[in-house]
């Protein structure tokens, strides 16, 4: 709690803190809602605890978010802005005397998020939501931005890590994921010749997830696209496939029983359709025809980063329990398999 007033002290001088609460659901920062009392008024914030480990550059993490918003607050873009506050010595990040990063974020009220889906129209409005900010961004050169996490959707950088955490895995682990480690083999000979290179590089955001968006509690309508933590140089394809492996499943990724986890194709189509029609105005024609190929890619990528994680004795994903990784690299498996054998991976 000292830290907390640390904090406030340094953003918000002369608020009081009234409630401080975590919030679950991320897996890389711990987040937290501060309510403060400011200027005799109610005042409620965003405060989170960066993770050094993920982002060892908190200074090139911070340039990233407020490049990307100082563009979109010029023109139209429809969505509101999370915005971080500037602390007393303008940086838009504290560094508290333990070495640790914090930021704190305006609050966008009325908000909410999902981390399932609640039912088909919200995938269209997802897809439009993701494909609109993506179509504000178009003109935004990417060389502008750092590359917080290089490779971060390399498929076959991921495969050599991979290969480099089974060398180093307790033998009990790799006896426990034998059947996975030879699923992600056998799926990585086969998808490996996926290219994306001779696509448009673009700003994109890189975790499009359905939690990543708020909807207004009462209208259910899309308030804004948050964590721009991942937004770098990349490809449309993956952050549509991102979109793909979040929304268009019968489950989440945290589900255990893999008997639960299924492909549902009417969502897909409803997700490209809201896609495309935010896009249609920049999209080439090479883009439209890797979306597919952008969903297989990534649905692997994380199969193989859960995977890897587990045989690295969870280091990046925290773990509720001992296999809980590699539970949740199943969950992936499954779902790419059931999508590569439904009518629209057979097309």
């Amino acid at each position: 709690m000292e830290r907390i007033g640390e904090l406030i002290r340094y953003f918000i001088p002369g608020a009081s803190l009234l409630k401080f609460e975590q919030l679950t659901g991320g897996v890389i920062h711990g987040t937290y809602r501060l309510v403060l009392e400011q200027d005799t008024a109610e005042q409620v914030y965003i405060l989170q605890k960066l993770n050094s480990k993920v982002f060892p550059n908190t200074r090139q993490l911070m340039h990233n978010t407020r490049r990307i918003q100082q563009f979109l607050k010029v023109g139209t873009y429809p969505f509101q802005l999370s915005e971080p506050l500037a602390g007393s010595e303008g940086y838009f990040f504290y560094r508290d005397h333990k070495g640790q990063d914090w930021r704190l974020f305006k609050n966008i009220p009325n908000a909410t998020s999902y981390d399932t889906v609640q039912n088909d129209q919200q995938v269209f409005e997802a897809g439009m939501a993701f494909g609109l900010f993506l179509a504000h961004l178009k003109d935004f050169q990417p060389q502008q931005l750092y590359l917080v996490i290089p490779d971060f959707h390399n498929l076959h950088n991921r495969f050599n890590l991979f290969k480099e955490s089974l060398k180093k895995a307790d033998e009990s682990r790799k006896k426990e994921a034998q059947l996975e480690i030879a699923k992600i083999i056998s799926l990585f000979e086969r998808f490996q010749f996926i290219d994306f290179s001779k696509l448009p590089l673009r700003v994109v955001h890189n975790d499009c997830k359905l939690s990543n968006l708020l909807f207004d509690k009462n209208t259910r309508e899309c308030l804004a696209v948050i964590d721009l933590d991942t937004v770098m140089p990349g490809y449309l394809v993956t952050d549509f496939g991102d979109m793909v492996r979040s929304m268009c499943c019968t489950a989440s990724e945290e589900e255990r029983d893999t008997e639960k986890v299924a492909f549902l194709p009417r969502r897909y189509l409803l997700l490209q359709e809201g896609f495309l029609h935010a896009t249609a105005s920049f999209i080439s024609e090479a883009e439209s025809a890797q979306l597919f190929n952008g969903a297989v890619y990534i649905i692997l990528e994380q199969a193989l980063r859960f995977l890897s994680d587990y045989l690295n004795r969870d280091r990046y994903y925290a773990a509720r329990y001992p296999n809980h990784n590699l539970d949740r690299s199943r969950n992936q498996l499954k779902l790419l398999e059931s999508m590569l054998e439904s009518e629209i991976g057979k097309y």
